[in-house]
């Protein structure tokens, strides 16, 4: 399943690293500007010279200028099933400035999101409450996600109807999450998801 989507991968990476490396110059000061000469007190009696806007001191760093968000990280799901399809691979670009990715098919849906504010440890006792009045929720720890094999500290919760699981990974000092929900009793989606888990993949 990777190598099928390897060019594809490579091809939209490419394309934010193009986006990122986008700088527009920033304006240099004519080197062939020279003062005006002082004025004379006859001149000084009548009308004063118009000032001249102040040139920029020599070695004065340039401003940055990029379009892209800092930090940013691209990736890449992809899944073929009965309950849950990708077709082709999706991807994704993930960002403080941007909203969570969420891909939906019927009464599921995996979103992806970034929080450059906590820790995957920190972030996983209160990520469901944004989601579901739970009534059972489980934490613990899984490695082997996506073909790098990423380490992610999980969490599990449910209401009785609906089922969710985040997988939260540590990404530059904060946490980058991948969620699944489905209802509870679709066994065939619920397959499907748990597959996904390894066509994650995640670069910075």
């Amino acid at each position: 399943m990777l190598k099928r989507h390897t060019a594809l991968f490579a091809a939209f990476a490419a394309l934010l690293t193009l986006c990122a490396c986008t700088r527009a110059p920033a304006p240099r000061p004519d080197a062939s500007f020279s003062p005006d000469p002082e004025p004379t007190s006859a001149a000084a009696e009548t009308d004063p010279p118009p000032s001249s806007p102040p040139a920029d001191a020599p070695g004065t760093p340039e401003p940055a200028i990029s379009d892209a968000p800092d930090p940013f990280f691209a990736g890449m799901l992809s899944q073929q099933g009965p309950g849950f399809s990708f077709e082709p691979a999706e991807g994704f670009l993930l960002s403080v400035d941007l909203p969570p990715f969420r891909f939906t098919r019927g009464d599921a849906f995996v979103e992806v999101g970034y929080d450059p504010s906590a820790l995957p440890e920190e972030l996983a006792p209160s990520f469901m409450n944004g989601y579901l009045a739970f009534t059972d929720i489980e934490f613990s720890s899984y490695s082997g996600l996506g073909p790098e094999g990423l380490s992610a500290e999980t969490v599990t919760a449910g209401d009785g109807s609906r089922l969710l699981t985040a997988y939260l990974i540590e990404a530059d000092g904060g946490c980058v999450w991948l969620l699944f929900s489905c209802p509870a009793d679709d066994a065939e989606t619920l397959r499907d998801l748990d597959a996904m888990r390894g066509s994650f993949i995640l670069e910075k």
